[in-house]
């Protein structure tokens, strides 16, 4: 699948090539790697899908991170 491709060759042009060692490394590299940003035009309903699929995966990862972070402050 062109997609699976492309997103292994975003991985893969990162800084690092290896994997983060902590859960925020993580996010911080996912949140580079998959970005928010709006559709563009031309896009097919199946990449537009696929791309909302891999930011709702971070933004879940966000989240979690961010119940984590006030339970320690608690």
């Amino acid at each position: 699948c062109p997609l699976i491709k492309r997103t292994i060759m975003a991985l893969n042009n990162q800084d690092e090539d290896s994997l983060p060692y902590t859960g925020s490394q993580l996010v911080d590299k996912l949140n580079k790697v998959f970005p928010e940003k709006s559709a563009e035009l031309g896009m097919s309903i199946e990449e537009l899908m696929f791309k909302g699929g891999q930011r709702s995966v971070v933004n879940w990862l966000v989240e979690l991170q961010k119940r984590e972070e006030q339970q320690n402050e608690d």
